[in-house]
């Protein structure tokens, strides 16, 4: 995506992983006319960052906790953000209330996913990653319920929701982004050919 953006200790390092949902999220909003996304565990802003920079008009709002991760998401976004990217320091566990966001056109995210009881086993250099940005709870599924249970809410009919996924999550992610509602659901994959990144719109009430 061609920026050098700031990491440090307690951010997660952007990933070759992440470029398909970028580039999915893209490929669904191209027909909408300055849109607004909502990142949700931005980390260093790499989604929201390359989304706004394949669509010029479009404004992302960049939610993050970690106050770690949150002086390189700023940094970061005052470098490519051209003004049009904004953080907000909010927890996706708990919800948007309290943080006066607006109606989106897009909830994208790259959550941690991995199971807690997983994390031992992990490779040297993904345990060395901030725990905060891995641990997905039990199953590795507690961000993406709270996504769909809390924050879809803002996202208008017609909207697109995309998610990063861990291996093998496809379909129980999938069906709790059909049971809040999203629809044309597909799912594409990463440069390894796992599937990485689950995608839909939002059901439009006729």
């Amino acid at each position: 995506m061609d920026m050098e953006l700031a990491v440090g200790p307690g951010v997660l390092i952007p990933r070759e992983d992440t470029i398909p949902l970028v580039l999915e999220t893209v490929q669904r909003l191209k027909n909408f006319s300055a849109p607004v996304i909502l990142d949700l565990c931005a980390g260093t802003g790499a989604v929201g960052l390359g989304v706004a920079r394949e669509l010029p008009d479009a404004k992302v709002i960049c939610v993050e906790l970690s106050p770690l991760a949150l002086p390189y998401l700023e940094r970061n976004l005052s470098r490519y953000g051209e003004g049009r990217v904004r953080a907000v320091k909010g927890d996706v566990l708990n919800g948007p209330d309290g943080l006066s966001l607006p109606l989106v056109d897009a909830v994208v995210s790259n959550p941690p996913y991995i199971c807690t009881g997983e994390l031992p086993g992990l490779q040297k250099e993904v345990r060395q990653e901030p725990r905060l940005a891995l641990d997905g709870g039990p199953d590795g599924l507690s961000f993406y319920r709270a996504i769909t249970n809390n924050w879809l809410g803002l996202l208008k009919p017609g909207g697109v929701a995309a998610v990063e996924i861990g291996n093998g999550q496809e379909n129980a992610v999938a069906d709790l982004l059909k049971t809040a509602g999203v629809s044309q659901i597909t799912f594409s994959q990463d440069i390894t050919g796992a599937i990485r990144v689950v995608i839909g719109n939002k059901n439009v009430c006729l």
